[in-house]
């Protein structure tokens, strides 16, 4: 590839490059530059012939992220928004979709915990957004919490039933909701404009925390309230019932 040829010579500071390339059939050129996010352009070289190449850079915006949390019974909202507790993490991963098999990628992401402002690097685009939120002291299912049926009578009643489980079993730490913007919930789109206006200088990004589970499987529980481990699968389920109140939204914060 271009890129990696070494008699290619240095952009100057008006960032303009005259040079000879080699002759290459769909030849990759690759620019970089701190703080910009890299680009690459394909190009056939031929003999002795002269081209002009333009290629845009997109300059990395910093903006601070915070996070809302709400809270959801499986049916309504039942809580939030809400900041997050000492005792719980979001992973945050922000990745934008390509217009074509050739853009370059760009993916950024960070770690929040608690109620803590972070930093994040963006470009304008549309993103596919994935947070998974971690609630470090988890979560218990007590012993005994469901029970299945061991033997039948003639009229297929059950007479015997195993409890489980048979000792108490602690989640810790665990996954319990998040956010999922994607296709089918909805994209992240990220404008020059929401990127490069000052006073509007945080994201805010929502996720949801489903109801924690009180037992393995819900239809075999035997608890006053049931609550099953397929709970800790329904992120994406719970991001488009809801997607109207997970909107991120751009607010004016102090750092």
């Amino acid at each position: 590839t271009f890129a990696t040829n070494p008699n290619i010579e240095s952009i100057n500071n008006r960032g303009v490059l005259k040079t000879k390339l080699p002759i290459c059939y769909n030849g990759q050129l690759r620019i970089e530059k701190q703080n910009y996010h890299s680009a690459t352009k394909t190009h056939t070289t031929v003999f002795e012939q002269r081209d002009e190449i333009e290629i845009t850079l997109q300059p990395l915006r910093q903006k601070f992220v915070t996070i809302k949390k709400y809270h959801t019974n499986g049916t309504d909202i039942t809580l939030g928004p809400r900041s997050l507790s000492s005792t719980e993490q979001v992973i945050l991963i922000l990745d934008r979709v390509k217009k074509t098999p050739s853009e370059e990628s760009f993916t950024a992401h960070l770690q929040l915990d608690g109620p803590e402002l972070e930093t994040i690097n963006l470009i304008p685009g549309t993103y596919e957004v994935k947070a998974i939120l971690i609630d470090k002291k988890g979560f218990t299912i007590p012993p005994h919490c469901m029970h299945i049926c061991e033997a039948y009578n003639k009229e297929g009643k059950c007479t015997a039933y195993k409890y489980l489980p048979e000792k108490e079993q602690h989640v810790e730490p665990a996954l319990l909701g998040g956010v999922t913007l994607n296709n089918n919930t909805g994209y992240l789109t990220l404008t020059p404009y929401d990127l490069d206006t000052d006073t509007r200088n945080t994201i805010e990004f929502k996720v949801i925390r489903p109801p924690t589970p009180t037992c393995t499987v819900k239809e075999q529980c035997i608890l006053d309230n049931c609550v099953g481990l397929d709970e800790l699968s329904k992120t994406e389920e719970y991001t488009k019932k809801f997607r109207k109140e997970l909107k991120p939204e751009f607010r004016v914060q102090a750092p």
